[in-house]
């Protein structure tokens, strides 16, 4: 006949063991889960820290461009022009001597 008491008895052993493993696993994933948190905080920071240096090179870049711009005033247009006009001449001296070539 079965002796429900040692049964009884063995359930309760192995549940208890269920639950002790069970403590071990949720100790062990909670630290793997703040040690993620933490590495997470510091690829947060650097990528913040980042984006700033990005963006200070970008305010940089933007206010040198436009002093630039200012500085120069109409200037660019006008070199154009003048690259334009000395490209036209050397085309036409080259094609009345064409020995040049």
């Amino acid at each position: 006949m079965i002796d429900f008491k040692k049964e009884l008895y063995d359930a309760l052993q192995d549940s208890s063991e269920i639950v002790s493993y069970n403590a071990k696993l949720r100790g062990k994933y909670e630290k793997q889960e703040k040690e993620f948190n933490r590495e997470r905080g510091e690829w947060n920071r650097k990528r913040k820290k980042e984006k700033e240096q990005w963006d200070w090179e970008r305010e940089q870049w933007n206010w040198d461009r436009t002093k630039w711009s200012k500085k120069l005033g109409g200037l660019l247009p006008r070199i154009k022009t003048c690259s334009l006009k000395m490209l036209t001449k050397l085309f036409f001296l080259l094609i009345l001597n064409p020995r040049l070539i």
